[in-house]
Formats: structure tokens, C-alpha cells, sequence
């Protein structure tokens, strides 16, 4: 029996990653189903799906506390969640009334824009390394 919360906040996670990889292969089955939707949609779903998988099978650091790791795990999905609900509830200001490049960018937009970068560096940091991360950074400047 399990006693440790960290052994239980472990679980709920573990869980999690199946329900979004779950949900995420069920995105697919209806695309494949039914015809690819949106293009905007499909960018949404992918961005936040594989961030979250990513964000959550690779950890942080080795060697920190549980609890610590978990509660920054936490707060870059709710990061990650928040973008992607910014995009999705303006969805038709974004599609239909901004013109690109005339339209001058909110202040939550550039916000937004600014972490969905610093996530994709996260996650590129997560999986292959400082490396890769010092060469985006370095074509990005």
C-alpha cells in the first residue's frame, strides 16, 4: 500500500500521460475518419498535445525533490493549456478579422507568443539537450 504522496501525485500524473496520449491517438482516428479539419486547429492540437506528452515523460532535472519537479511540471502545462485556450477562444479574430503584419499585436498576444517560444525551447531542452537549445537561440538572435 501506497503511503508517500509523492508516490500518488506520480500516479495521477502517469495517468494523465495516458489520458492525453489516449485522447490524442483518438484526435487522429477522427482525422483519418472523417478528413483533416482546420489547418489553425490542427496546429493548436498538435502543439498543445506533444508539449504536454513531452512536458510530462521528460522530466525537469534528475535529482530534485518530487514535489518540486512535479510543481514545475505543473505550472509549464498550465502555460502550455493557457496558450492554447487563447488561441482557441479567439480563434475567429485570429483566423477571419486580423490582418497579419497590419494589425498591431495585443499585449497578451506578444505574452503569449513570447512563452509558447520559451516552451518550445523547454521541451527542446527536455528531449535532445542544451545544444540543440544554444543553436535555436543563436538563429533566433
Amino acid at each position: 500500500m501506497k503511503t508517500d504522496p509523492a508516490a500518488y501525485k506520480i500516479d495521477f500524473i502517469k495517468t494523465g500521460i495516458s489520458a492525453i496520449a489516449i485522447l490524442f491517438s483518438l484526435f487522429h482516428i477522427y482525422t483519418g475518419a472523417f478528413g483533416m479539419g482546420e489547418a489553425f486547429i490542427q496546429r493548436i492540437v498538435h502543439f498543445g498535445a506533444g508539449s504536454l506528452l513531452i512536458i510530462f515523460i521528460s522530466p525537469v532535472r534528475k535529482g530534485k525533490a518530487a514535489s518540486l519537479l512535479i510543481l514545475i511540471d505543473l505550472l509549464v502545462a498550465a502555460c502550455i493549456i493557457l496558450s492554447m485556450a487563447y488561441l482557441l477562444w479567439n480563434y475567429i479574430y485570429l483566423i477571419q478579422e486580423r490582418f497579419r503584419f497590419v494589425t498591431p499585436v495585443t499585449a497578451a498576444e506578444r505574452i503569449l507568443g513570447i512563452t509558447s517560444v520559451l516552451l518550445v525551447l523547454e521541451g527542446i531542452r527536455r528531449t535532445t539537450g542544451y545544444m540543440l537549445v544554444s543553436v535555436v537561440i543563436l538563429f533566433i538572435i
